[in-house]
């Protein structure tokens, strides 16, 4: 499954996925797409979108694929801007707080996934999400318990992201 016509297949799905996820961009995070890969007219950034596609958009700049980075780092901007609870610690669900207050302990996992990805993948905005995390995931209160950037990686985009998910510290 990993070599041959399997292989290709998978890496041109996984490229047909980033450019479908690359019109979920807000201006403050990241949209819900239709299934047409259209934004809704009042779309606006919610925290486990703009966390999963930050994810994404790690891994994919691991894989080496261009102009992924700059995505994680409006992500990373995004949850520790426009999303984070500010006066209280956490997650919005959305940008628009007012209407939504609740913070499930479901959407803090993947704030945390997506800043251990896009540390490891290099982004320099990911230590903003650091000293928030320690409150809800303990493990995160001794700075060596958090991913590094991954250095020296193997030459396959799959080598890559399987190191990746292998020295994930979740």
């Amino acid at each position: 499954l990993i070599d041959g016509p399997h292989s290709a297949w998978l890496d041109a799905e996984g490229q047909r996925l980033l450019v479908f996820a690359r019109a979920s961009q807000l201006e403050l995070g990241f949209g819900n797409l239709d299934s047409y890969g259209h934004l809704a007219a009042d779309a606006m950034a919610d925290t486990i979108t703009t966390a999963r596609m930050t994810h994404s958009f790690a891994l994919a700049h691991l894989q080496g694929r261009p102009g992924c980075l700059e995505l994680v780092e409006l992500g990373i901007a995004a949850l520790a801007g426009t999303l984070r609870d500010v006066e209280h610690g956490g997650w919005y669900a959305s940008a628009a707080p007012a209407g939504d207050s609740i913070k499930a302990a479901y959407l803090h996992a993947f704030v945390a996934l997506a800043a251990s990805s896009a540390q490891m993948a290099g982004s320099a905005a990911a230590p903003a999400c650091w000293p928030i995390l320690p409150r809800f995931f303990p493990i995160f209160s001794k700075p060596s318990s958090r991913p590094r950037p991954l250095k020296d990686l193997p030459t396959s985009p799959n080598g890559r992201v399987k190191r990746l998910i292998a020295s994930l510290t979740l």
